[in-house]
């Protein structure tokens, strides 16, 4: 009941801040909400003049979850009723975004975080407040030049907002694999009518179990994303998109991986508490196609270990996944990052409409039992029910089921999750 009640003070809250972004077009969100044109409506906690804008900005995520244990799944991670809170704050970020209109304009974004965990060979490093995105993005005659704290350019999941997305969480071997953010300088830019889309940086992992490391000793990170949409068209009814992604990590200070069963206050299901190799080499393959408003998307990653002791293991994973949206909303192509746009809900609760309605479901697969390594494999079945009452807000319910081979035990899970999301800004 103070879920469902705190959900909908957040609701009416942010229903007046977001109602005026509501019925914005595909080519609007190329630029998500850091644009400063607001179509002569800004927000009244815009600022702006024809030098700068600020847009403070919020987000808050409350989840709730129920176990169902198996005794061998018990055995393998605990009894997560007894030892997990039904009720969580998943995340409260908060910081401010804008742009700097010069000749091409520019944007920024610095945000931190209650609760923000960082993911990627270092599941353990963990902080009740944290630094999010201390990013700038500048335009240029050639491209885009992205510096600072953010996202590494790969796979179609990282790389867009998890808000925006169809799952509670991620697929599960995408958060085990990529770190949420990096220090870092990477350039992006689209060819070829934008239908082609390339990105490359270079990264610094400055915190590896809990360690700091100065910029010069800290591993090294290659990252690079090449995409091709041979069917996009500025608000066609078809897209295919394909990609490719490369990630390389000298990995000298080695690491660590757990992933939990895509629920975020779950216990790590998938646990190798070290690892040791001279490099990794991970590679990432997309695939997704969109018919109006049935959206399907696919990605499959292999990572390297180079350890001769360990024999070389691959651990790998995948997933595959179907959105169908009921009301008849699109989710369209973004040229801009090579992902697809949010859900932009018809007509809003605020307008007397419904929003939009859509359903999910998602198979997915993570890897790591591989050669003396036995960190588990896991596989799940999950589907969703999202309600967006507006472009800004969402309410989930979603069953799943889940299998983990570990400890020489098969445990099975079932898990009813519940979230309400909602972005100030």
């Amino acid at each position: 009941m103070r879920f469902i009640c705190i959900s909908f003070l957040v609701l009416l809250f942010s229903g007046g801040l977001s109602a005026q972004n509501q019925q914005k077009s595909p080519e609007f969100l190329q630029d998500s909400i850091l644009k400063s044109e607001f179509e002569n409506k800004k927000p009244w906690y815009q600022f702006g003049n024809e030098k700068v804008s600020f847009l403070p900005m919020a987000v808050v995520a409350l989840d709730v979850t129920y176990y169902g244990q198996d005794a061998n799944s018990i055995k393998q991670v605990g009894d997560q009723d007894n030892t997990r809170e039904t009720g969580q704050i998943r995340a409260v970020r908060f910081g401010v975004g804008g742009t700097i209109n010069l000749k091409r304009q520019w944007r920024f974004l610095i945000a931190g975080a209650y609760k923000a965990f960082n993911h990627g060979f270092n599941p353990d490093s963990t902080t009740d407040f944290a630094l999010y995105d201390l990013m700038l993005d500048a335009h240029t005659k050639y491209g885009h030049i992205v510096a600072g704290y953010t996202k590494e350019p790969i796979s179609l999941q990282r790389t867009a907002s998890l808000i925006y997305l169809g799952g509670v969480e991620r697929a599960m071997h995408l958060d085990a694999f990529f770190p949420a953010r990096n220090w870092g300088l990477y350039y992006y830019n689209s060819f070829a009518k934008e239908k082609i889309f390339w990105a490359a940086g270079y990264f610094k992992d400055l915190n590896v179990l809990n360690k700091y490391y100065k910029w010069n000793d800290a591993n090294d990170i290659y990252v690079s994303r090449l995409t091709a949409n041979p069917l996009y068209k500025a608000g066609g009814e078809k897209d295919l998109h394909l990609g490719i992604g490369f990630r390389y990590s000298d990995f000298r200070h080695g690491g660590s991986l757990g992933q939990h069963p895509e629920a975020y206050n779950a216990s790590k299901y998938v646990v190798i508490p070290a690892i040791q190799a001279e490099e990794t080499i991970t590679f990432n393959y997309e695939l997704a196609y969109r018919q109006r408003n049935l959206l399907l998307t696919s990605e499959i990653t292999t990572v390297k270990l180079h350890n001769s002791e360990l024999d070389s293991p691959t651990l790998n994973g995948f997933y595959v996944q179907a959105d169908y949206t009921l009301t008849g909303e699109s989710r369209r192509y973004m040229t801009r990052n090579a992902t697809f746009s949010p859900i932009v809900p018809a007509k809003n609760v605020q307008n007397g409409g419904i929003g939009a309605i859509e359903l999910t479901f998602r198979y997915s697969e993570l890897k790591t039992n591989v050669g003396n390594l036995t960190g588990g494999d896991m596989s799940k079945y999950s589907g969703f029910i999202t309600w967006y009452p507006t472009l800004l807000s969402k309410f989930q319910f979603g069953y799943s089921y889940i299998r983990l081979d570990r400890m020489n035990l098969i445990g099975h899970t079932s898990l009813f999750q519940m979230r309400f999301a909602v972005l100030i800004g």
